[in-house]
């Protein structure tokens, strides 16, 4: 398996692929020019795997994980789980195993650089 990184201003992807075929891909938007609560807020657009359980979607998420903790412009990540007909109690599982939290609204999860020293 091979991972592409697209890694620019206002977004950032990554995929996972064969000589093939995708097998999966993680993307994420640079929110701070829309919230209203400060720079560094990134949302996950999606993270979509072509087979569920074989490892494929942890991979991209922590490489976008990763991309995304390496940028100077990167406080959080945001995601409201759901979509693509999921089991919505599987998929916060799968975002909690990777380190984001339920916000103290409930209106979304979030991941903050575990690195990150906030003063």
């Amino acid at each position: 398996m091979k991972i592409n990184v697209n890694s620019a201003a206002l977004h950032c992807s990554v995929m996972i692929y064969d000589d093939v075929l995708s097998h999966g891909i993680a993307e994420a938007s640079n929110m701070s020019h829309f919230s209203g609560d400060g720079e560094g807020i990134w949302y996950l657009n999606r993270v979509k795997a072509r087979t569920p359980g074989q490892g494929h979607g942890t991979v991209i998420l922590t490489k976008l994980q990763e991309t995304l903790a390496a940028r100077e412009d990167f406080r959080e990540l945001r995601v409201e789980p759901g979509g693509y007909g999921s089991d919505i109690d599987r998929v916060i599982k799968f975002y909690e195993s990777r380190g984001f939290v339920q916000d103290p609204s409930g209106r979304y999860w979030l991941w903050t650089n575990p690195s990150m020293t906030r003063v």
